[in-house]
């Protein structure tokens, strides 16, 4: 930056906050770009996710759990805290900038995090990391983030959204969600009481529907993390080739990337993991 280069980051975009902050900073005083590289968040199943809760079929989201994981050792850098690695800096910044679209960057959550390493070569960084974002106000959806190397066994959807009237479950292949008219539903009065010793129940009318990702109107093309045409890095680049030669939006905006950064220095801070190296 200093050097007057636009400069593209990949993520983690930096180890702290304050770190954020002087690279945005220098970006200013230099007048030059400072390019965030969220290569998931233009995933088309992503963006039908918002599609869907926009319309407001769900009503208000009240929990969210993304899970991010499967059975793998690791023996490389990216095992090592003193080189950034681990489960939170690696994979979570996509599962983090994809949350905090959800909670909305109006808000500002409230994180508590539990992880862990048992890797049983010298890596010394979490391999196992669970995380809570919620909203004390419960303006937000309360979000749960897995980030496992031990799932021999996956939790199924990588999305699981519940929603005052439905909920969605799916992920980069397909979506499935249901959901009932509020105005449709059947009027309850309230029970004093049980009646005849039994439970409330209902018949709602749900409606069910599903996307798949051919269903998509660019076609299907496989990459590293995406699955999508134009890929994630293109469309990143074609708004970073605007921004530079006609002043247009990047493709993620450099300063929603800071509260991921909070979250994962308040993550690490939670949880100190012993260093081997």
């Amino acid at each position: 930056l200093e050097a007057g280069k636009h400069v593209v980051c990949e993520k983690p975009m930096a180890d702290t906050v304050a770190d954020f902050d002087r690279m945005v900073e220098t970006a200013k005083q230099n007048n030059r770009i400072l390019a965030p590289f969220q290569n998931n968040r233009p995933q088309p199943f992503f963006e039908k996710i918002q599609e869907i809760i926009a319309s407001g079929v769900l009503g208000k989201l009240i929990y969210i759990r993304s899970s991010w994981g499967a059975f793998a050792r690791r023996w490389d850098w990216q095992t090592l805290q003193k080189h950034m690695g681990g489960g939170l800096r690696n994979t979570g910044p996509h599962a983090i900038d994809q949350a905090m679209v959800l909670f909305g960057f109006d808000n500002t959550p409230e994180v508590f995090c539990r992880m862990d390493c048992r890797n049983p070569f010298p890596g010394d960084a979490d391999d196992h990391c669970t995380i809570m974002l919620y909203d004390p106000d419960r303006k937000a959806p309360q979000i749960e983030i897995i980030i496992s190397g031990y799932m021999a066994y996956t939790q199924g959807d990588t999305y699981q959204i519940s929603g005052q009237y439905g909920g969605l479950a799916g992920g980069a292949n397909g979506l499935r969600w249901r959901y009932f008219d509020p105005a449709k539903a059947p009027h309850q009065d309230m029970w004093g009481w049980s009646v005849d010793r039994q439970y409330t129940r209902e018949d709602l009318p749900w409606e069910e529907h599903t996307w798949t990702l051919s269903d998509a109107q660019d076609k299907q093309a496989v990459g590293y993390t995406l699955k999508s045409l134009p890929s994630g890095p293109e469309r990143i680049y074609n708004h970073l080739y605007k921004a530079i030669t006609k002043g247009g939006d990047l493709f993620v905006p450099t300063e929603q990337v800071r509260p991921q950064i909070a979250i994962i220095e308040e993550c690490l801070r939670q949880n100190p993991l012993p260093r081997k190296r």
